[in-house]
């Protein structure tokens, strides 16, 4: 009897083992899965970043250009006013 009761006791605790088991898988299954996402979504995100960067040098680049221009102009303006009052 005893030997019976400890081969059912014994069955009885393997089985609460593979379950363990599998569901402890079956988890690290479903985080590699999301770990792989991360990856993804991160990476995609730093080459969002780098073309974000591309464009502030290349909109900086412009307004550095745009406000010589316009100063440029400021300064021709108030030089050809000045001629006009010196003739």
């Amino acid at each position: 009897m005893s030997e019976d009761y400890d081969s059912k006791l014994c069955e009885n605790k393997h089985q609460n083992i593979d379950k363990k088991v599998n569901e402890h898988e079956s988890r690290l299954n479903n985080h590699s899965e999301r770990l792989d996402k991360l990856e993804q979504y991160k990476s995609k995100s730093e080459e969002k970043i780098d073309n974000l960067c591309v464009d502030l040098r290349n909109l900086t680049s412009t307004l550095r250009w745009g406000i010589g221009i316009l100063a440029g102009g400021i300064i021709s303006f108030f030089i050809y006013l000045l001629q006009l009052h010196v003739k």
